[in-house]
């Protein structure tokens, strides 16, 4: 019986240990720290490379002690976690979680360790470009990507490639002197190898989820497998053919749909599938190809697809397959730099199998345990990379392979991410998010969902601490309460249920107020200075730096209902930007712009006229009038909003003729950097970390379109997580 502390953060067959690796090399177990147990909020894992994220909590540890010193001696920056399953007996198993520490956040829940995978360590290091004379296999950029005695200070062990036992590729032999610059590098005639080669080396890309990611993105075998690399214990990459069974094995787990504490949920879209795939290229010879065809009388050009259904191509009428019921879904790749013609058509076959049919993806969260083999699997240990049936899916069985594992061990449940197309993570995440990207190889994997952000350590952004929320940072007016502790989970933009709850006419502090409509265009700016008066940008909680992935805002009358206007909002890294420093009116456009007569006068900041924070004239040419930009040091990060497109017209847009919503919905990715700020001193962290004006970015609003009554704004800001 294991002992009561043990107990939390146990599962159904046994119980988890958190092992460090001290800077002296010791190994300190803390799963019990100062007599009481540590919690284990989340652990997670990838398909490729296995661990991904996880989160310790310390509610013994508070704010006023100082990490690395005392009892807290092991507690370093980027020290290696291990946490281990161990059976009830006491006996440890070889299930392990590997990784190491990369962020710390203090709370008045305790202290917060955030901890990365091991593989993931190597997004610590870049891609330098090296340029060999000679094309290098990649499975040897690969296995040098992981090389310990090539990385300083990298702590995983050496890649170990597994070829399958049946494996018959081979490196050819030697060509003629005459062409010795095609040899492969660093591999003998007549070894296995993958077959692929390449002359880039890198371009200064993170090196795991940049580089070694863009190369198993077009690993396909011939028998239409994908190289992927997975992590055993002990650190270990292994680069080695993904799996893709066709029927259930032993291992494989077990759950029916409908049973309690099991909650699916699948999709199924045919926007992400092809079956014609088009491409062009260039060999290590510099011969470039395409596929393009040319008639004998030169008359007419068209394109061989690299791969394609029968069932579509070609449809001519000696194709006894064709069927023109079915839909013809084209698209194109382009192959990297020194691919042969003939490795891009296994590349292109390859991708057909896996989107062809765009099979099912989807979320599965289990509260039970399947079954494996017909023994109670404990839903905890479920890693990416497995595979699960779920029984009675559309009057059927249904296989998926597990792409991605999220366990939360302190509410005893999984939620796991499914395809049946033995697909990576990245791949299914861009097939569920229905993006362009989903069908290109390459660029889907050139950033991985979990690099280390190692610009964003000092003050990493914090949903529960309100990152993100407009407005927040403890100014006069804070919507953290209202989005954090008033707001269901399940609340969806524009939030009209909680806002009509807490409408502005009674919680005037959540919102971001405009009074009514003025004559002086200055006075339709958002905004409260310390005295009370407004045309001040107003605070919003960020973080150190990063990028926004989704930013949604909308306008409210005083009950809370959505506004139908049109505005404009931007965001800004300076605390001192008013009105004065936005785009004013310039004398040849007196009186000639606003919402109804009078119309505003010259010098009058107004966002709306031609040429408002715009820096080149029509003509393409710089305007050379400092007053229709923003005031320089204001630091603008990005406006929404001008003359041409205004903001709250989503989902429509202003030029092609939509109606006003008083609603922002904008997936443009943008960036924001706090660290030009006075207050954020990178050397001395836990003095920013303490300031509370550290870490804050500004926002402007203006509106003239709300009429007699004021209006009241209020949005959110998502973070691109690892950078995306």
């Amino acid at each position: 019986m294991a002992t009561p502390w043990i107990d939390q953060i146990r599962g159904s067959s046994g119980y988890f240990r958190v092992m460090v690796h001290a800077p002296n090399g010791q190994l300190v177990d803390i799963t019990k720290f100062r007599g009481s147990p540590i919690q284990i909020n989340s652990m997670s894992s990838v398909d490729p490379f296995g661990d991904a994220t996880a989160q310790l909590n310390f509610p013994q540890v508070s704010g006023f002690e100082r990490p690395g010193y005392g009892d807290l001696w092991w507690m370093v920056p980027w020290v290696m976690v291990d946490i281990a399953w161990y059976n009830d007996d006491g006996s440890p198993t070889t299930w392990v979680w590997e990784g190491f520490m990369v962020s710390e956040e203090i709370s008045n829940d305790g202290l917060a360790l955030t901890l990365k995978g091991a593989l993931f360590e190597l997004d610590n290091y870049k891609a330098k470009p090296w340029y060999p004379q000679r094309p290098v296999p990649y499975e040897l950029l690969i296995r040098d990507s992981f090389d310990p005695n090539m990385r300083i200070g990298l702590r995983t062990s050496p890649l170990r490639i597994d070829f399958p036992a049946d494996w018959s590729q081979v490196v050819p032999k030697e060509r003629s002197t005459n062409f010795w610059y095609l040899t492969p590098w660093g591999i003998k005639p007549g070894a296995k190898w993958t077959g692929f080669t390449t002359r880039n080396t890198g371009s200064w890309d993170p090196l795991l989820t940049g580089f070694v990611q863009t190369l198993l993105s077009i690993m396909y075998t011939e028998g239409g497998g994908q190289w992927t690399v997975k992590k055993e214990t002990g650190r270990t990459p292994v680069l080695m053919i993904r799996p893709e069974i066709t029927a259930p094995t032993e291992d494989t787990l077990h759950v029916w749909y409908g049973a309690h504490s099991v909650e699916l949920s699948l999709s199924r879209d045919f926007t992400q599938s092809t079956n014609v795939i088009f491409g062009s290229g260039s060999d290590l010879a510099g011969s470039a190809f395409s596929g393009q065809q040319v008639t004998r009388d030169g008359s007419t050009t068209y394109y061989e697809p690299f791969a394609a259904l029968p069932s579509v191509y070609p449809a001519t009428a000696d194709n006894p397959r064709v069927n023109d019921k079915i839909r013809r879904n084209e698209s194109r790749l382009e192959f990297p730099a020194g691919m042969s013609q003939l490795e891009a058509k296994t590349v292109a076959e390859g991708h057909l199998r896996k989107f062809a049919d765009p099979g099912y993806t989807g979320q599965l969260r289990l509260s039970t345990d399947p079954l494996r083999g017909g023994i109670p699997y404990n839903r905890l240990l479920i890693r990416a990379g497995q595979g699960i049936v779920v029984h009675g899916v559309r009057g059927a069985d249904m296989l998926f392979h597990i792409t991605e594992s999220n366990v939360s061990p302190m509410d005893m449940t999984v939620s796991l991410t499914l395809d049946t197309k033995y697909r990576d993570a990245k791949t299914v995440y861009e097939v569920r998010a229905m993006t362009r990207d989903a069908l290109d190889p390459v660029r889907l994997l050139k950033v991985g969902a979990y690099s280390v952000q190692v610009q964003d350590q000092i003050l990493p952004w914090s949903y529960s601490h309100g990152a993100g929320i407009i407005p927040s940072g403890g100014g006069a007016f804070d919507a953290s309460k209202l989005f954090l502790t008033k707001m269901p989970a399940e609340e969806k933009f524009p939030w009209t249920n909680t806002t009509r709850k807490y409408p502005p006419k009674k919680y005037p502090g959540y919102y971001i107020k405009i009074p009514k409509q003025s004559t002086d265009a200055n006075l339709n700016w958002s905004g409260v200075t310390k005295e009370g008066l407004y045309w001040a940008s107003l605070p919003i909680r960020m973080s150190q730096s990063g990028n926004i992935r989704l930013t949604q805002i909308a306008a409210y009358d005083e009950n809370g209902n959505v506004l139908p206007c049109r505005f404009h909002v931007s965001f800004y890294g300076n605390n001192g930007t008013t009105v004065k420093a936005m785009p004013s009116i310039p004398a040849s456009l007196d009186g000639k712009y606003g919402p109804r007569k009078p119309y505003y006068k010259a010098a009058m900041h107004y966002p709306f006229y031609p040429g408002a924070f715009e820096a080149k004239r029509e003509d393409g040419t710089d305007t050379n009038n400092p007053a229709r930009l923003v005031a320089e040091g204001s630091d603008l990060w990005v406006g929404f909003g001008n003359a041409y497109e205004g903001a709250g017209y989503w989902p429509g847009r202003q030029s092609r003729g939509g109606v006003k919503t008083g609603l922002l919905s904008e997936e443009q990715t943008w960036s924001f950097d706090t660290t030009g700020a006075t207050q954020f001193d990178r050397y001395r962290a836990e003095k920013t970390r303490k300031d509370k004006l550290a870490g804050l970015g500004y926002i402007m609003i203006y509106c003239d379109d709300q009429g007699t009554k004021p209006v009241y704004f209020l949005g959110r800001l998502f973070h691109a997580e690892g950078g995306a």
